[in-house]
């Protein structure tokens, strides 16, 4: 977070004003050190750098986004590496017996990883 006084703009304003260029000068500098002083004081008393911007919130729906990916391509990846393992199991028990919908149906069910 970067607040910060314009002590030219300052500046400018007290020799508007009828200050000396010396005390203008003087002014405008103990001015901004005041200013950064309550800046950092405030950062402080807020905890102004633990807060979450709109930029970290999307940084991490991204990284979310992509973890998610990945997981979907792992799943895939299993379901087609298992899906022979799956079959044989189901084979060599009583539920292939089951007509081909009900059969599908109850791989799907037990093992998800049938399409």
């Amino acid at each position: 977070m970067a607040i910060s006084l314009n002590t030219h703009k300052f500046y400018n304003e007290l020799k508007g004003a009828g200050f000396t260029e010396q005390q203008a000068e003087v002014i405008a500098n103990i001015q901004g050190k005041i200013s950064q002083v309550t800046v950092e004081q405030a950062k402080h008393d807020y905890r102004l750098d633990d807060v979450t911007t709109s930029q970290d919130l999307e940084l991490r729906a991204k990284e979310t986004d992509l973890k998610i990916e990945l997981v979907r391509r792992d799943i895939k990846r299993f379901k087609i590496k298992n899906h022979d393992a799956v079959i044989n199991y189901a084979t060599r028990h009583t539920v292939y017996k089951m007509d081909k919908s009900r059969f599908i149906g109850y791989l799907r069910l037990k093992f998800w990883c049938i399409d």
